[in-house]
């Protein structure tokens, strides 16, 4: 009897390997039709065991903790492509979902800005990167379609220690990006060789690689440079 229904569980597992589209398509047909119905009854039992649910989950709250950090561990190659495939597969879902969050939600998520700029270094410092180099390529008439970090050729991180290098005695995180119309008030990340030799997306992403961004005094940069 064991070995009859290790076979069957077998048997089932490799049915449902085989036919998982078709499976997958006649759950969802059942669902649309009987929507409402499905709905009704996850409401009955919701209201009929919330209790039990509550106290369920308290149970197995640490150890499910525990299984997922575990797990997330041993599997991030396995999670990202999982991510990266769903972001492909839904990238007009989320999008929408992005503009109506954003929409409902936009006085709060300017506050959160503000505060993150004000109080992290390294949050601001990505900020103005991503829109500086964004406005590089717009100002040429281009759209940009690679992501920050690979025109930069390195991460936020990597960047803000390769500004940090090239600091002069008085600059800082704190006066970066100030200006008050005096020299050595404030600085900003300026193009060693400026956006205006670029002709081409390439030489503009060449422009905007790290190694010919540096932190130059903003009244030097917005003054006599320009």
């Amino acid at each position: 009897m064991v070995i009859m229904k290790e076979s069957r569980i077998e048997y089932l597992k490799t049915y449902n390997e085989l036919h998982k589209e078709e499976i997958k398509l006649k759950r969802d047909k059942y669902y649309q039709d009987n929507k409402e119905e499905i709905n009704r009854k996850k409401k009955i039992y919701h209201a009929n065991n919330n209790d039990k649910m509550i106290k369920y989950r308290q149970s197995i709250k640490d150890d499910t903790k525990e299984y997922m950090i575990e797990y997330r561990k041993n599997n991030k190659d396995k999670i990202k492509e999982q991510v990266d495939k769903y972001k492909i597969e839904n990238i007009d879902k989320i999008k929408n979902y992005k503009t109506e969050y954003n929409k409902n939600n936009r006085n709060n998520y300017n506050e959160y800005i503000k505060n993150r700029l004000k109080t992290d270094s390294l949050f601001k410092l990505g900020f103005n990167i991503r829109s500086l180099v964004r406005t590089s390529f717009k100002r040429k008439g281009m759209r940009k379609n690679s992501k920050t970090i690979q025109i930069l050729g390195c991460t936020i991180p990597e960047f803000k220690n390769h500004i940090e290098k090239l600091f002069e005695p008085w600059m800082n995180w704190d006066n970066y990006g100030l200006y008050n119309g005096t020299l050595n008030y404030g600085w900003d990340i300026d193009h060693i060789i400026g956006l205006k030799q670029g002709t081409t997306e390439d030489e503009i992403i060449k422009l905007n690689h790290h190694t010919n961004l540096r932190p130059l005094c903003s009244y030097y940069n917005r003054n006599i440079k320009r």
